[in-house]
């Protein structure tokens, strides 16, 4: 081998081991672990998508997808006592965790995708999200709609757009609820119960109670 080239290879495995040397382990480690669960958004498509889990997604394609770190074989509960098999993502990371639960596993089709608490990365095309309150659905969907009253199985869940902005997100069931500390508010009281209300109702609007629950149906 030509003197210089034999020169030139000695310089460039050098300037790499520096490169290696210089990469602290702990940035190295969160490239490696960030590699399988690279490369999907956060975006809902009702109907059709949460990020990577579609209708057909299998939870070994979902678990290999996200890594062992990031994912966890489980049953999801489905309310009423009904649980399901299914995969928790993200489960340590509360603002990007989801919940895929399927009708039956060897087959493929995920039932549901589950989105719960206060905040969310999770979001619709509109910027609807865990934390959106009802004044800020009300613009989005240019009306008032409907939604079941407080303090039960159903609490807070959205019954119907009223053919407004919003009646494409059907397929995506949300929930919404007010937080309160110490003792409910009295308006709190006027809407609870298994009845329908607007969100135009003066307590409704009073509250203003945020989105915490987001289900996304493909069956």
């Amino acid at each position: 081998m030509h003197r210089d080239c034999r020169a030139f290879l000695t310089w460039a495995t050098s300037v790499a081991a520096v490169i290696v040397i210089a990469l602290p382990s702990q940035a190295f480690g969160q490239v490696l672990e960030a590699a399988p669960h690279q490369g999907h958004d956060w975006l809902i498509v009702p109907g059709e998508r949460v990020g990577p889990v579609t209708a057909t997604s299998t939870p070994d394609e979902l678990l290999a997808l996200l890594g062992e770190v990031q994912s966890e074989p489980t049953e999801i509960h489905r309310g009423e006592g009904f649980f399901s098999d299914g995969v928790i993502g993200y489960p340590s990371e509360p603002e990007k965790r989801f919940e895929a639960a399927w009708a039956d596993p060897t087959e493929g089709f995920a039932r549901q995708v589950y989105i719960r608490g206060r905040s969310s990365v999770w979001h619709t095309e509109e910027g609807i999200t865990l934390g959106t309150t009802l004044k800020e659905l009300e613009v989005l969907n240019g009306k008032p709609f409907r939604l079941l009253g407080f303090g039960w199985d159903y609490s807070g869940v959205i019954v119907s757009w009223e053919g407004g902005n919003l009646e494409h997100l059907a397929p995506v069931g949300m929930s919404l609820e007010h937080i309160f500390e110490g003792n409910p508010d009295p308006a709190y009281f006027q809407v609870s119960g298994d009845r329908e209300f607007s969100s135009g109702h003066p307590a409704m609007q009073q509250l203003n109670p945020t989105v915490r629950e987001i289900v996304v149906k493909f069956d």
